[in-house]
């Protein structure tokens, strides 16, 4: 399993970072939920990786890395820390702050992979975020890669 190529993926849609959950009290009961729009995005991430993946999550104690780029809208004025070339020129550039914290990100992805890719997000051993705002021609949303790590990982 070691072997096998990355399985890579661009889910599309405005990628929401994973939520505290909320609470709500009726008639003596407390109901613990997710926001609806995380909600929505997983369902709609959900959809993506059934479609894309087609076959069985690996299996069960498979140390699996993830990538995580997600891509948002770029700032209507040039943030002091992006050289004027790179703005100029309609490139990417990192985004580091206002748009999610690492682990609300790759959260996001790893609960929507749950019994699709991997049986649970517990198998992620690798994990890697990037925060960056759009080239004039990326979709907004965010690219996924997701590998075996391989028993010779730590040399």
């Amino acid at each position: 399993m070691s072997d096998a190529a990355p399985f890579v993926l661009v889910l599309h849609g405005n990628h929401v970072p994973k939520a505290r959950p909320k609470s709500s009290h009726q008639r003596g009961k407390t109901r613990h939920y997710m926001p609806a729009n995380y909600r929505d995005c997983v369902s709609s991430y959900r959809q993506q990786m059934r479609s894309a993946w087609g076959r069985d999550p690996y299996p069960k104690h498979t140390p699996l890395r993830l990538e995580v780029k997600r891509y948002v809208q770029r700032p209507k004025s040039k943030p002091p820390w992006v050289p004027a070339d790179v703005w100029s020129d309609g490139r990417a550039f990192f985004a580091p702050s206002g748009v999610g914290d690492f682990d609300n990100i790759a959260g996001t992805v790893a609960d929507a992979g749950n019994g699709i890719l991997w049986h649970d997000d517990c198998q992620v051993v690798i994990g890697w975020v990037a925060k960056v705002y759009m080239a004039d021609d990326d979709p907004e949303g965010s690219r996924v890669v997701m590998s075996v790590v391989g028993t010779g990982w730590f040399g």
